[in-house]
């Protein structure tokens, strides 16, 4: 293309640049959209207008009589996971809009030949949808996308600007094979990660099958214990995921003895499904159920061999309502295991083990061992519920997470301060306070201490913060909502 054709091209792009743009954001949203609606599986979405001196280049290439016959002037590329899930992707865009060509990479390569792999498409928006008000402007705007898996996307990220059209055939010998050799490695990754999650399905499928039919000789494991628990429980406030702790219920199970279904099956009550309909607001995942389960069954044998150190509050076995439908004193089984509770947290905070909830008693061991000064009272002053909600909102639930926001000098500063004394909950609210003031009363801050004077003085100001400032900002918030 030269001349006046070529004239004409950069001023089409010109003139039509803002629509472009537009359009490339609109059919993005779209297409993500539509993604979602349909539940189809994808990493990620991404577009682009092509610039102004690209499109100059591939308008003089002898190929191009017209800038029209140029279909990638808008490009969406759009990365799968799996070979499979780029089919499904096309064939929801193929339904869903007008398709002027498609174009399968893989077929342009010869049997012995590797290279790059993706499925292109050349679309418009269906008549149906350019009908409607929001799409009208967009109706003559062809678009390109590209549909690939995230390896195959790697590949050509990494060949664009070193090998870009580059063809094993025009390279030379040994770097003809290193291209052949990486390519169908690739190749054969994307086809081992289909045929890994294929065969990962059908195990789906059979375990499913088995469980239904009753046949329960099944090891327990993440997927096994979710396809059971969807069968075995049907109130809808037992959430089926494991809250990122399925290792170690997983763990806690085979300590009590429990390897597969059937034995699991076996101490689960069989009236439990009624039994928690009956609770009021009772609500679950299924590593806070499969505990409560294994202490119903016999708690003696849970805490002296399953229980992993990591969870426990007098509160939470106290009022817990499953326990107490069948007829289980949470109350007494703590005072019975405290000794226990309290050596094992110990042990574990001692030996730097601090992936562990919050919980009363393992913030009391913690500053017990971590922050050793007389000047904190070991309690929580009541507000147990308070204080490990407000660290929760922080961003804080294990120990861990508490530990990294702590001052390192913190002992030394509260020394310092000779009139310095306070309790657990107090330290703690001075300590998120010190680390992120903004983010503790605008997230945190529970309302259940309106006094600005006490939390905003002492510790505080011996880490530099400006406690008149800091009450003069949030003096209202605190003031209203007391």
């Amino acid at each position: 293309m030269e001349g006046k054709s070529l004239e004409k091209a950069i001023g089409y792009y010109d003139f039509h640049r803002r629509l472009h743009n537009d359009c490339c954001n609109v059919i993005q949203d779209l297409i993500r959209r539509l993604l979602d609606r349909k539940k189809l599986a994808y990493n990620n979405i991404s577009g682009r207008v092509k610039s102004r001196n690209s499109f100059i280049e591939k308008c003089k290439k002898d190929k191009y009589a017209q800038w029209n016959e140029i279909s990638d002037l808008l490009g969406i590329r759009i990365i799968a996971y799996l070979l499979s899930d780029v089919d499904s992707i096309c064939e929801m865009l193929e339904s869903e809009f007008y398709v002027v060509e498609s174009i399968d990479k893989v077929g342009e390569l010869g049997d012995n030949e590797f290279g790059y792999l993706a499925k292109h498409l050349i679309l418009r928006l269906s008549h149906e949808r350019a009908s409607l008000p929001e799409y009208s402007k967009y109706k003559d705007v062809c678009f390109e996308v590209q549909v690939k898996t995230l390896t195959q996307h790697a590949w050509a990220t990494i060949t664009h600007s070193r090998l870009y059209k580059a063809k094993s055939d025009e390279l030379p010998n040994d770097l003809a094979r290193k291209f052949n050799r990486l390519a169908g490695i690739l190749e054969g990754v994307d086809e081992d990660f289909q045929k890994l999650c294929n065969d990962y399905d059908n195990y789906i499928d059979e375990i499913t099958a088995k469980i239904r039919k009753g046949e329960l000789d099944v090891e327990i494991n993440t997927a096994s214990l979710i396809r059971y628990s969807k069968e075995k429980f049907s109130h809808s406030n037992i959430h089926m995921d494991f809250a990122n702790k399925d290792s170690a219920i997983i763990n806690e199970l085979m300590k009590f003895g429990i390897t597969t279904l059937q034995e699991l099956n076996n101490i689960v009550p069989n009236d439990i499904n009624t039994k928690i309909v009956g609770i009021k607001n009772f609500g679950a995942n299924l590593t806070t159920l499969f505990r409560q389960i294994m202490i119903i069954s016999n708690h003696k044998l849970f805490f002296e061999r399953s229980w992993g150190g990591d969870w426990i509050s007098t509160r939470s076995l106290s009022k817990n309502g499953l326990l107490k439908a069948y007829g289980i004193d949470g109350a007494s089984i703590m005072n019975e295991y405290k000794k226990l509770i309290d050596e094992e947290i110990a042990e574990q905070i001692a030996k730097n083990e601090l992936d562990m909830d919050i919980t009363v008693i393992s913030l009391i061991r913690y500053v017990n061992y971590r922050l050793n000064t007389d000047k904190i009272a070991r309690n929580l002053d009541g507000k147990d519920v308070d204080i490990i909600t407000e660290l929760s909102r922080f961003g804080v639930t294990n120990l861990r997470e508490l530990d990294a926001i702590i001052p390192n000098d913190v002992v030394c500063a509260i020394d310092e301060m000779p009139k310095y004394s306070t309790n657990i909950t107090k330290l703690l609210r001075h300590i998120m306070i010190i680390r992120d003031a903004d983010k503790y009363f605008t997230t945190c801050w529970s309302g259940s201490w309106p006094d600005m004077r006490g939390p905003l003085g002492g510790l505080c100001q011996k880490y530099g913060l400006d406690t008149v400032e800091l009450k003069e900002r949030y003096f209202s918030q605190v003031t209203n909502a007391g």
